[in-house]
């Protein structure tokens, strides 16, 4: 079987199964999803039809509230019940009723307001409201007494009572269902009649609306069991003591999500459920355009990986060809792959790259021991271009005749020398700790402080815990003698050095910065195409005396610290208030790593 046939196959049918994996799991998640916001749909509108609720009936409370504070309307009231109705003093009590319960407020918010008691009295805040004693046919003491709830508000006094949605007596008719709060008052020690608070039953629709969630049904009951409201398409309640059982919960049966919930403020339970198959014919239709997409994805995965798979093994098969046929040094750079199956053209293939791998290995393991070779010669030669045992003896000299004559600057001065010129002359270790480069910086800084006193001012912020890091000897010192040097040629400002690094994630960073000048545009575009050769490894190290640009001896630096690093060394320079080094090494750095 052909190669590509074999990858067509094995492709096909792990795009197949990776497919059908990943719609099963598609459908499960969104049926998670779907169920989860079902659930978590129903309980956000529980909560907000209760929260409706308990404002809309802390209204109401706060009408009578409002009505019992008012001395004048409560006195009125009491000669309605204890006054003959001769008594000149009826006629102001009737006008003082008439307008408290006459207002605005009242008649905006609620159906209307009512003020009777069992003796024939009764006020309204609306009479236009087609009131059966506005035609006074009726005996009001006959309507009240057809009240049943009058006998469970005088066993409750002092607390208001809520009452379901009933069929309004004093509306001409009985054709109006209306629902409120009443209470039982008494005043001054004295029974002397009821107050109602009625709203139209319309409001319960508004308050225990489920606002465009498809397949909900509600039930909500107040304390005495009462149904205050049923949802249009009627549920199945397991009445107030599944209520009383499960409160708060959320139960799952075969085509419903339920919920339960009760408010403690007025006693209202409510229940609420949601059919699945709103749900499920929601989750077909996403699944059914899934279904469609994948089918069609398939084919067309399967035409290109047939498609592909011919070209990648008719492009192997002449690449095979090609590397079978290269000699080096006059050798066959594959023998011994001759006698194979002409249809085993992916291990041909293998036999040939393992071969050039071996031969190309050889010649980068030369090509790496020339450049370690060429390079040690090259610093053997700059540290032989003095002779530093003299100079530091000739150090000893003056630091001991500075003493002698109590020049103790001098002698300080020296011995700063001394410490410099005995790490550079140190040719047995090509690297050492970031802690040792760092005193040999501090001791340069050091002596310029020396020479430029109050004017230099530098800082050096590297955790203790990094400074183990190893680096190549005389890494830092070039780049801060370079900001000293080329920094300040065109201005006298006192000089601000700053030396910071840090461990991220086991990369370290070091960053110079200084006050001066900053980078010439010719030094930045030199360090620009500086970085792009050492990349692409066209920087030659043996040129650098020949070159005329600025940046040379940053160059070298930055060259060695990236050699030094097996080219995961990054660098950046630029310009923010004076010129900014930034060094990155981009592999796990650690205290012992070395090259």
């Amino acid at each position: 079987m052909k190669m590509h046939v074999k990858l067509g196959i094995i492709f096909s049918s792990i795009t197949l199964i990776l497919t059908l994996t990943y719609t099963i799991f598609f459908y499960t998640y969104e049926r998670d999803v779907f169920s989860t916001t079902a659930k978590e749909n129903l309980t956000a509108l529980g909560e907000r039809m209760i929260t409706q609720f308990d404002e809309y009936i802390q209204v109401m409370d706060y009408t009578l509230e409002n009505l019992i504070a008012n001395s004048e309307f409560m006195n009125a009231m009491a000669m309605h019940t204890y006054l003959p109705d001769r008594d000149q003093r009826m006629l102001e009590a009737k006008n003082t009723m008439g307008n408290v319960l006459y207002r605005e407020p009242l008649n905006k918010n609620f159906y209307r307001v009512n003020a009777f008691n069992r003796s024939g009295m009764f006020y309204t805040s609306r009479f236009d409201n087609r009131d059966t004693v506005n035609s006074l046919s009726y005996d009001i003491t006959q309507v009240a007494s057809g009240i049943q709830w009058l006998d469970i508000a005088d066993e409750q006094r002092f607390k208001r009572m809520l009452v379901a949605p009933y069929l309004d007596p004093w509306t001409v008719g009985n054709d109006v269902s209306v629902f409120g709060a009443m209470r039982s008052i008494v005043w001054m020690g004295l029974h002397v009649g009821y107050l109602e608070v009625q709203a139209r039953e319309e409001e319960l629709a508004g308050i225990f609306s489920p606002q465009g969630l498809e397949g909900v049904n509600v039930c909500a009951f107040i304390n005495d069991g009462s149904l205050i409201y049923e949802s249009e398409e009627g549920i199945a309640p397991r009445g107030i003591a599944y209520l009383s059982e499960e409160k708060d919960g959320t139960q799952e049966r075969e085509s419903l999500y339920e919920l339960s919930l009760v408010s403690d403020k007025n006693s209202l339970a409510i229940y609420i459920s949601q059919s699945t198959e709103a749900l499920d014919a929601s989750l077909f239709h996403i699944m059914y355009r899934l279904g469609i997409f994948a089918i069609i994805l398939l084919i067309i995965s399967l035409l290109i990986i047939f498609l592909v798979s011919s070209h990648l093994t008719r492009s192997i098969r002449q690449l095979e060809k090609k590397i079978s046929g290269v000699h080096l040094s006059d050798r066959v750079l594959t023998p011994g792959i001759s006698g194979l199956k002409k249809e085993d053209e992916i291990y041909r293939l293998e036999s040939a790259f393992r071969a050039l791998l071996e031969r190309l290995n050889l010649s980068i393991q030369d090509e790496m021991l020339a450049q370690e070779l060429q390079l040690s010669a090259r610093m053997g030669a700059l540290q032989a271009q003095i002779n530093p045992h003299f100079i530091y003896n000739t150090l000893n000299v003056i630091s001991s005749k500075s003493l002698e004559h109590n020049v103790l600057d001098i002698a300080e001065i020296c011995d700063k020398f001394s410490e410099m010129l005995r790490y550079t002359i140190n040719i047995e270790n090509k690297t050492v700790t970031l802690k040792d480069e760092l005193k040999h910086v501090l001791n340069y800084l050091e002596l310029m402080k020396s020479r430029y006193e109050h004017r230099l001012h530098y800082s050096i912020d590297i955790p203790e815990d990094i400074q183990q890091s190893m680096l190549p000897m005389l890494s830092l010192q070039p780049l801060v003698e370079n900001a000293i040097q080329h920094g300040y040629l065109h201005n006298a400002r006192d000089m601000e050095i700053k030396i910071s690094g840090r461990m991220d994630s086991g990369k370290l960073s070091i960053e110079i910065r200084d006050n001066g000048d900053g980078f010439s545009t010719e030094v930045l575009q030199n360090m620009l195409e500086f970085s792009m050769q050492l990349r692409q490894n066209k920087y030659s190290m043996q040129k650098e005396t020949a070159a005329s640009g600025k940046g040379v001896g940053m160059m070298n630096t930055l060259s060695r610290l990236y050699y030094f690093s097996n080219g995961s060394m990054t660098f950046s320079l630029f310009n923010e208030d004076g010129a900014v080094i930034q060094i990155n090494f981009m592999k796990q750095w650690g205290c012992d790593d070395d090259v």
